[in-house]
């Protein structure tokens, strides 16, 4: 309850998303930026990157590249 978890996909169609979310058996929203929006808005230049935003919108860390469930799980907990 005290974190949010989603996925910003740019540029591919659903089409394409469905397929990869099923066989990584993601559990998590995937949002479709289908203009790049989103990503220019954060400053992603690679994928996959990883943001951890604050409740007030501030990124408070970033990761470019691979990351595993329990590095996500130590950094969030450092900010909770």
């Amino acid at each position: 309850g005290q974190i949010v978890v989603l996925g910003v996909d740019p540029g591919e169609p659903l089409a394409t998303v469905e397929p990869f979310v099923g066989q990584h058996g993601l559990r998590f929203p995937i949002l479709l930026d289908g203009d790049g929006a989103i990503a220019a808005a954060y400053g992603v230049v690679g994928l996959p990157t990883s943001l951890i935003v604050d409740r007030s919108g501030v990124v408070r860390e970033r990761v470019s590249g691979p990351m595993t469930r329990d590095t996500l799980a130590r950094r969030v907990e450092r900010l909770l």
